[in-house]
């Protein structure tokens, strides 16, 4: 693995992470819909309460998945934190701290760094070249 793609690890497991809340939302906005439903229907429909208790039982095993990869965002940023922390050139850790910690895009990083896109790059590249991770890569 690259230091790049070292790195790179907590930006897709936030944006799987996002993906997952937008389902969880989703199941939640169908649970809703369910409830009305139910109340508008007469009692003891039997199929509805299944198609009811099975999206229940989708939310619940979604928020698991959730809270475990939260868990491991949270140790990974942490471990990240600890490699970026490692450059001993402020500047270009602030870099990778806004890029792979905070995930702002190059555009973003250019401008709060006040340099041109071009520079922002080639101080990434430098910046890569720096890190030191202790494990295998």
């Amino acid at each position: 693995m690259t230091v790049k793609a070292y790195l790179s690890q907590a930006l897709f497991l936030d944006q799987k992470i996002d993906s997952k809340f937008i389902q969880l939302e989703y199941l939640r906005s169908l649970a809703e819909k369910s409830i009305s439903v139910l109340s508008d229907m007469p009692s003891g429909s039997i199929t509805i309460n299944d198609k009811m208790a099975n999206i229940i039982a989708k939310i619940v095993d979604l928020e698991t998945e959730l809270k475990t990869e939260i868990e491991t965002l949270l140790d990974l940023k942490k471990e990240i934190t600890q490699v970026i922390n490692s450059v001993k050139d402020q500047e270009l850790s602030v870099l990778l701290e806004m890029r792979y910690l905070a995930n702002m895009d190059w555009h973003t990083i250019a401008d709060k760094l006040k340099y041109e896109l071009r520079n922002t790059y080639y101080l990434h590249g430098k910046a890569l070249q720096q890190v030191k991770i202790e494990r295998n890569l």
